[in-house]
């Protein structure tokens, strides 16, 4: 299995957003076996937005009958591959930080509980890092495989990724490995990022961590799209957890797949945690709706949407680490 989080202590820079997306990608794109671990106490928004989806397309209304009915054609097709749809959202622990028993529970988990069921464990992690959090705590135990940055167009966000590497590599004995890119790029904003990619390099270089750290080949672009949370079959929903729209990300040249696709390959090259079966190996192959992308595979059939679709339950309350949660891990 690896384990990976989207992270800045940088606030609104889509660290949650981009941990979502990327679930959904693996999830209903490649076909993988992924768990998206909510730890951003106590608000836990991407427990609450799977909740608010859920209770969308089971409401039976007229107004989103024809977004369930897209969602239950996708995870027919995803299923029917061997993939596991919906995946599941869980909360970590109840608070932002571990320490004592805590830290080996932590770390039994992902080796024994989620390694053998999993490819993929997605950690979205709180604004602010203290040496106790998830990922120092996993990555001291070399169990966190990557931490992407990502970098606004603008020094205070470049600076503030530059200190959250640092951080991380300090407080988890230089265990993990990040990468970051430029994110919501701006067209009049593409001619800096040659400059900008040198600048970060010099100051990764004088702090020591270019090792560590590398830089993307990629940036996505500023969209607005990414933020709408839609059941609207007429509008564009891409911040979702219960499907990833390929047309749309094709259509409008984002960056985002590309990013996802480049995530993918850095995946690959870090090692596996715990005791990952063979058949759950995460690998970099083919993808095979890239040439059926632009024709939208996904959802043209009209399936009766049924609710055995999500016949998990969603806990609002408790977290994994908690014997008193029951639910599907």
């Amino acid at each position: 299995m690896k384990t990976i989080s989207f992270y800045t202590e940088k606030g609104g820079a889509g660290k949650t957003l981009y941990s979502l997306l990327y679930s959904s990608y693996l999830c209903y794109y490649r076909r993988k076996k992924i768990i998206l671990l909510d730890n951003d106490a106590p608000n836990y928004r991407l427990l609450s937005a799977r909740g608010r989806e859920l209770g969308s397309v089971q409401s039976g209304s007229a107004d989103t009958a024809a977004y369930a009915r897209k969602v239950a054609s996708v995870h027919k097709e995803v299923n029917a591959s061997g993939g596991l749809a919906p995946y599941p959202v869980k909360t970590l622990a109840s608070q932002d930080f571990f320490s004592g028993e805590e830290k080996k529970s932590l770390a039994n988990l992902f080796a024994g509980k989620l390694a053998p069921r999993y490819d993929v464990a997605v950690i979205d992690m709180p604004g602010s890092l203290t040496n106790n959090n998830a990922i120092c705590t996993l990555g001291n135990r070399g169990m966190m495989s990557l931490v992407v940055i990502p970098l606004d167009v603008d020094l205070m966000s470049i600076q503030a990724g530059i200190t959250t590497a640092g951080i991380l590599n300090e407080n988890a004995g230089g265990k993990i490995q990040m990468r970051m890119f430029f994110n919501r790029v701006d067209p009049t904003e593409v001619s800096q990022l040659g400059v900008l990619t040198k600048l970060v390099q010099k100051e990764l270089e004088a702090k020591e961590l270019n090792e560590k750290v590398k830089i993307l080949p990629i940036h996505v672009r500023e969209r607005n799209g990414f933020k709408q949370e839609s059941y609207n079959p007429k509008q564009t929903f891409l911040r979702s957890s219960l499907m990833f729209p390929i047309r749309d990300i094709y259509n409008e040249h984002s960056g985002l797949l590309s990013l996802f696709k480049e995530v993918d390959r850095e995946l690959v090259r870090m090692g596996d945690i715990g005791n990952t079966r063979a058949d759950l190996r995460f690998d970099y192959t083919d993808f095979p709706m890239d040439n059926d992308a632009k024709q939208s595979k996904f959802a043209r059939k009209g399936n009766e949407f049924t609710s055995q679709v999500f016949d998990h339950k969603v806990e609002k309350t408790g977290d994994i680490l908690s014997d008193s949660n029951k639910g599907e891990i």
